[in-house]
């Protein structure tokens, strides 16, 4: 069925606009020239985010809006604080993690002896303010219970023993005693081995330095202190131990570094994809049809493109980052594709026509396919960026402005560049040295709406065609619509679809920290091994009522010990014993001194605050109770978790402490909510699939509304929003090939997905079932030649100009870089694989089978009407033999 109202309407358009052009080149140009080069000065506002957590976390999150509470309900007070009670991700603060250099245990007493010298020496070392130049140490910003820095009690119990003569010293495990007091230590070891209740032997130690965050002056003063510390860790070194820092800027000092990074790759692709773009245009053998230049002013428009887009979105005080270093990469590849379509449309004009016909018979075919395609790129980056996730949000916005300024300027700036081009072909000058040469003019295939020359032997000069489009015309399109070959193409799509399909159940979720950062950094080997050895044991979570609860009732204390019973039975959460709980030490305590729990509001809230909460062994439980009146007004548990080993891991531990949070509200009767600094990076774990998938049906529905409306075919329009949900399950499912999960980064990638795909799959379907009133008898054969000879090359040079530009990225330290390569390549592939292969066929069954059932109906279907002869059709066969006269390759 033909819906081609659209479709001819543009063709109309350009063809009238082309005249235009054809009339006034230079000043097309000129304007195009200084609208980007006006746009582009923009980029003097531009300013850079490197915040870590807000560029890879949720806008808006339940995660978020916890936060929030928590932050106005328990404030933190650097002088009267704990470390499990601090619940912002960016408190100022620095952990250094040890590790032998020989890989060996950490517990020897050597080894021991340097980590006590290097901590003694970061918290006696001077360091002088940036702001004023006055020295302050570590007692001047640190974080304080009690009127002292938090200790590290591993630390200080190895400062407190005996020097003996072993060599491997052996410690209580998990818990050791100093003063009196019982403190866990498992957080502090890494790669563990226990024995009998003794450690004797870790691969990892740890430390953390808390710092002060408020007011701005120590601030200040604990930004510097933490630059200090992991400079003289660089600048110290030791034969024995090897030490990672990290502060809480350090992630996003690792955005900065990236950027810095990454100009070399974006400029080395660049230079490569300039050359791919000018010898793509080279035809050896014919140097009037040779158009290198024209490939290099390709080159120039996609980069006016960017420059606009950079600039405008600048001027609008939107923020660039790292990831959006892709964006040059896309349109690059977006922008030599468009210009590879061009220029093959232009090949296949008559040579013989004036400059303004060829341009209007280019523009006729070739804008509208651009037109389509620019239009769904826009589309998918516009879906793109409503997504919730700010790296993703920026990156579209940025990319789908530069789409658009990309087309614009195709058919401007570089449609000007053609004509100028196309009257020096005219002219006959080489389009190398654009020196005027005397040799005969060749004359040009293109009478024939299949690309096939005239068959005449005499009275014409041999035409020159590239041996790659001829290649597809005569011999790929006969190859693919074989029965034989349909049938395998068939068998093979399958196999592809259900392998592809089966890894998607397996792919791996979430952007862990450690990738944020580059490879090999000190923040990278930090995170790294955190996640090894101490992400499991470290994490303590907030349980939070916030509103008043009456705790003196016995029957409400059933309730929450019920409620909290529960909670424990979730399998990422530790024992009962590891929890600390007001009420339950507040609860032995009125047993020890009344021999009740049973006491009146009044009396409980008395003995709370005058009593328990002034016992020393009690007072850090004033960090979790609020008052109000004669009432407790919100409280707060804090829970230690376990097993928590993964991504995937860290997603059911927040849903499930949820789930387990919201039962409790509906027991309890107050808002229960379960808090941690980590749950605010968690969350896209959450959404990510959710938000992927609503992204990419929005953006897929979007294509099949544009496919209906442009392409003059409805069947051939669905199957080619079929070919891009094909190709983005695909790209999903052979993601697990390459170790990419499906996160922030990867999400991007999938975007760009559906624009790719939809570019090489629209363009073949365009060619296929473009409207001519000659064309209206072609065979699905002399379709597909047709379509072949058109864009098969083009195709092919779009896709490897883009593998090639994105191939430097593969050797890049940064996991963004390299998973936005891994991800280019499989679009790239899958691609031309479905453009080439896959969709052809679709096509050809299709019509076949149209074509079968308007025979079942009495229609009168002639496959091969366009080529009678004598009352007998023509095979491909003889109409390639008879076109082949004349006609030499290139």
């Amino acid at each position: 069925m033909k819906c081609n109202c659209v479709e001819l309407s543009l063709r109309f358009i350009f063809r009238s606009y082309s005249k235009l052009l054809c009339a006034v080149p230079l000043p097309v140009i000129f304007l195009s020239l200084f609208a980007a080069l006006g746009l582009g000065s923009g980029v003097y506002f531009l300013t850079f985010e490197t915040g870590a957590e807000y560029l890879f976390s949720p806008i808006t999150s339940r995660a978020k809006d916890d936060r929030i509470t928590v932050t106005e309900l328990f404030p933190v007070n650097d002088s009267y604080s704990l470390p499990n009670r601090r619940i912002l991700f960016d408190h100022r603060r620095v952990s250094i993690i040890f590790t032998c250099k020989d890989g060996g245990n950490i517990l020897r007493r050597e080894y021991l002896d340097d980590i006590l010298q290097i901590d003694e020496e970061i918290r006696t070392a001077t360091v002088y303010s940036e702001e004023n130049d006055s020295p302050f140490n570590y007692s001047d910003v640190c974080s304080q219970w009690k009127g002292e820095c938090f200790p590290n009690q591993a630390i200080e119990y190895f400062r407190n023993l005996d020097g003996g003569a072993e060599s491997v010293l052996t410690i209580p495990y998990p818990e050791i005693v100093l003063s009196g007091i019982e403190y866990n230590t498992e957080g502090y070891f890494g790669g563990e081995q226990v024995e009998n209740g003794q450690l004797f032997s870790a691969v990892a130690f740890t430390t953390t330095y808390f710092l002060r965050h408020a007011p701005k002056e120590d601030n200040i003063l604990s930004e510097n202190w933490e630059t200090s510390v992991l400079n003289f860790l660089t600048d110290s070194g030791s034969d024995l131990i090897e030490s990672w820092g990290f502060h809480s800027g350090s992630l996003d000092e690792a955005q900065i570094n990236l950027t810095r990074k990454a100009i070399p790759y974006v400029g080395g692709s660049y230079a490569v994809l300039v050359c791919f773009a000018i010898i793509s245009c080279i035809m050896v053998r014919d140097s009037r049809q040779s158009k290198p230049w024209l490939g290099l002013m390709g080159v120039v428009a996609a980069s006016m493109a960017m420059v606009s887009s950079v600039g405008l979105l600048s001027y609008c005080g939107v923020p660039f980052n790292q990831v959006t270093l892709s964006m040059p990469f896309i349109i690059l590849g977006i922008g030599l594709d468009d210009m590879f379509i061009m220029n093959s449309a232009w090949r296949m004009t008559d040579i013989n026509l004036s400059v303004k016909k060829r341009m209007a018979a280019t523009y006729e075919d070739a804008a509208v396919s651009i037109t389509i395609t620019s239009l769904t790129d826009i589309i998918a980056f516009c879906v793109g960026a409503i997504c919730p996730t700010p790296a993703v949000r920026i990156f579209c916005l940025y990319t789908g402005v530069a789409v658009f300024f990309a087309y614009i300027y195709q058919i401007t700036f570089f449609g000007g560049c053609m004509v100028l081009f196309g009257h020096m072909e005219s002219s006959n000058c080489s389009g190398l040295s654009c020196i005027v040469n005397d040799e005969a003019k060749p004359e040009h295939e293109g009478s024939r709406p299949n690309g096939h020359a005239p068959s005449t032997t005499s009275g014409r000069t041999k035409v020159k065609q590239h041996v790659v489009m001829v290649f597809f015309r005569d011999y790929y399109a006969k190859l693919i619509s074989h029965p034989i070959c349909m049938v395998t193409v068939v068998f093979i799509y399958i196999v592809y679809l259900g392998v592809a399909v089966y890894f998607c159940t397996n792919i791996k979720l979430g952007l862990e920290q450690k990738n944020i950062a580059e490879d090999g950094t000190v923040a990278h080997e930090f995170l790294t091994l955190y996640s090894e050895y101490f992400k499991e044991n470290t994490r303590g979570v907030s349980i939070i009522m916030t509103e008043p609860y009456d705790y003196w009732e016995l029957a409400k204390q059933n309730d929450l010990e019920r409620v909290i019973d529960q909670i424990h039975e979730n399998y990422y959460v530790r024992s009962r014993n590891y929890t600390e709980f007001w009420l339950d030490d507040f609860k032995q305590y009125l047993m020890a001194m009344y021999n009740t729990t049973d006491v009146y509001q009044d009396t409980f809230v008395f003995l709370l605050q005058e009593h328990f909460l002034k016992l020393p062994c009690c007072e850090r439980y004033a960090l979790d109770i609020n008052f109000d009146g004669n009432q407790v007004s919100s409280s707060r548990l804090i829970l230690a978790t376990e097993n928590a080993k993964s991504t995937t891991d860290d997603e059911e531990l927040l849903l499930s402490l949820r789930k387990n949070v919201d039962d409790a509200t509906e027991i309890l009767g107050v808002p229960v909510i379960a808090y941690s600094s980590a749950f605010v990076f968690i969350e896209q774990y959450v959404i990510i699939v959710s938000t992927t998938i609503q992204t990419l049906s929005i953006a897929v529905a979007s294509m099949l509304v544009v496919s209906l409306l442009m392409l003059p075919n409805i069947a051939v329009a669905v199957m080619v929003t079929m070919s891009v949900a094909s190709i983005l399950v695909g790209v999903v499912g052979y993601m697990v090939f390459w170790e990419v999960a499906l996160e922030s980064i990867s999400m991007i990638n999938l975007v760009l997905c559906i624009g790719f795909s939809v570019d090489f799959s629209a363009h073949v379907a365009y060619a296929y079932v473009m409207s001519r009133s000659s064309e209206e008898d072609l065979s699905v054969e002399e379709k597909l030649s047709r379509a072949f000879f058109m864009l098969g090359y083009p195709i092919l040079q779009s896709g490897w100009s883009t593998i090639i530009g994105v191939f430097m990225l593969f050797f890049s330290t940064s996991y963004i870089f390299r998973t936005f390569a891994k991800i280019m390549t499989l679009v790239m592939v899958l691609g031309m694989l479905h453009g080439l292969v896959f969709l052809p066929v679709a096509m050809a069954i299709s019509s076949y089978i149209f074509q079968a059932c308007c025979s079942c109906c009495g229609g009168d279907v002639d496959q091969r009407s366009g080529n009678k002869e004598n009352g007998r059709v023509k095979t491909v066969s003889e109409t390639i033999a008879a076109d082949n006269l004349g006609v030499e390759l290139d």
